[in-house]
C-alpha cells in the first residue's frame, strides 16, 4: 500500500510539472542543465502565453524554489542509496531502517507536491482567460504528440 501511495505522489509530481510548464521539449534539451531546461520552459511559456513581467517573475521564483528542492532531493537520494548499499552489505537487513528511509522519502515528496500545488494555484490565478486557453491547448498538444509515453 505504501508503494502505491509513493507511486501516486510521484505520478502527481510528474504530471503537475508537465502541466505547469506544458511545453514541448526541443531537440537537444537532454544536453542542457536542469536550470537551462527550466529557463527554456519559462521563455517558451512567456512567449506563447504573452506573460507580463510579474507573471514571468513569479515563474522564475517558482523555478528557483523547485530547483532548490530538487537539489535537496538529490542529496537525500544519495544518502538513501548509500544507506541501502550499507544495509545490503550487512549480514542482516534492518527492515525498520528501510521503512524509516521510505517514510522520509515519502514525506519529502509530500512536501514538494504541497508546495507545487500552492504555486500552481497562484500562477493559475494570474492568468487571463485567453492565457488559460492557450496553456490548455499547449498541454493537449503536448499529450497528443507524446501520447505513447503516457499509456
Amino acid at each position: 500500500m505504501r508503494t502505491d501511495k509513493l507511486f501516486s505522489v510521484l505520478t502527481t509530481v510528474t504530471i503537475s510539472t508537465v502541466l505547469l510548464f506544458g511545453v514541448l521539449f526541443f531537440s537537444g534539451c537532454h544536453h542542457r542543465t536542469p536550470e537551462g531546461r527550466a529557463e527554456l520552459m519559462i521563455d517558451c511559456l512567456a512567449g506563447r502565453l504573452d506573460l507580463d513581467d510579474s507573471q514571468k517573475a513569479y515563474l522564475t521564483s517558482v523555478k528557483d524554489e523547485m530547483l532548490a528542492m530538487r537539489k535537496e532531493m538529490q542529496d537525500s537520494r544519495k544518502a538513501m542509496k548509500d544507506e541501502l548499499i550499507t544495509q545490503i552489505k550487512n549480514d542482516t537487513f534492518e527492515t525498520t531502517r528501510l521503512e524509516t528511509l521510505l517514510e522520509q522519502k515519502h514525506a519529502e515528496m509530500e512536501k514538494v507536491v504541497g508546495v507545487f500545488k500552492k504555486r500552481m494555484v497562484t500562477f493559475h490565478a494570474t492568468l487571463s482567460p485567453g492565457q488559460k486557453e492557450k496553456l490548455a491547448d499547449m498541454i493537449e498538444s503536448f499529450h497528443a504528440e507524446h501520447e505513447k509515453h503516457w499509456d
